[in-house]
């Protein structure tokens, strides 16, 4: 299984960088020893979930248009490596990053997203747009989500 690797809109010498972006629980342990443990990690995830499971708080970087436009440009120019590919977008929040890798060519695309609310989002907006059957929104933590599993869907 391909993993997304969401492109940067800020270019280094006029090529996007590259990164894995895994905003999931079983990142946060790292930043507990370095805030030496002062807030618990139940409380952080869930004001994380929280802040980025409305709506209202995704649309800033949905209007960000250079921010969208980069994403797009990245995905446009490796849309040969994505033809046929199987995707996972980690944290699909909206959907934009899942919806712009099935636009160019992912024959699947797997759109984790913790939040509740924001899966729920995700899966309108999919509707929406004619991805069903491309776009499978899976409303779980990374974690709680089991690559098998997701094969033999």
């Amino acid at each position: 299984m391909a993993v997304l690797m969401a492109a940067s809109p800020s270019a280094s010498r006029g090529r996007p960088l590259c990164r894995v972006f895994a905003n999931t629980r079983a990142a946060l342990p790292v930043f507990a020893k370095l805030d030496g443990g002062r807030r618990s990690f139940a409380r952080r995830i869930d004001g994380y979930l929280q802040y980025y499971g409305m709506l209202k708080n995704q649309e800033g970087m949905l209007r960000d248009k250079r921010r969208v436009e980069g994403y797009r440009q990245a995905f446009k120019a490796h849309a040969a490596q994505l033809q046929g590919a199987t995707v996972m977008d980690i944290g699909t929040g909206s959907g934009i990053l899942a919806f712009l890798a099935a636009r160019y060519g992912a024959k699947k695309v797997y759109a984790v997203e913790a939040s509740p609310d924001m899966a729920r989002a995700a899966s309108r907006l999919a509707r929406a747009n004619g991805l069903v059957g491309v776009v499978e929104v899976v409303p779980k933590h990374l974690q709680d989500t089991w690559h098998t599993a997701l094969a033999k869907r």
